[in-house]
């Protein structure tokens, strides 16, 4: 009965070693590959507006002109000067504008550029769709 025990003993402290050795193994490659799946699915988002920058710019444009006219910056030729000035940005440029979360921080996009910060949020965002998702609009 002894011998059984031991036996007993041993596998089950094999099966402990195997099942941490593999959960392991889980963690150091779903660390490494995090940061190549927030790339991609940042590149995704950046091709998807490549894809459809008039979508872009009018969905940017029909989103801040109430906050135009609020502020003063609105006036007759207000939606076609913004729809060309997007239209004419670089994907990322235009993801960054359409993610912006306020009218003045559209204004800045267009006046600066992408914000590190707003970068920053696609490409570390523990969730490796939110890239995607910000990139997706419905029609």
């Amino acid at each position: 009965m002894e011998v059984v025990v031991k036996q007993r003993l041993k596998r089950t402290s094999l099966h402990r070693l195997a099942i941490g050795l593999s959960l392991i193994v889980g963690a150091i490659s779903s660390v490494l590959a995090g940061p190549v799946a927030q790339t991609y699915t940042q590149q995704a988002a950046l091709q998807q507006v490549a894809s459809n920058k008039s979508r872009y710019a009018e969905a940017i444009v029909e989103r801040w002109e109430a906050s135009a006219r609020a502020s003063g910056r609105w006036d007759a030729n207000w939606h076609t000067n913004l729809y060309d000035t997007l239209i004419n940005l670089s994907p990322d440029n235009l993801l960054a504008a359409y993610m912006a979360t306020s009218f003045e921080d559209m204004m800045a996009v267009l006046a600066n550029g992408p914000q590190r910060a707003q970068l920053s949020a696609l490409s570390s965002s523990t969730d490796p769709t939110q890239a995607q998702a910000a990139a997706t609009i419905t029609p």
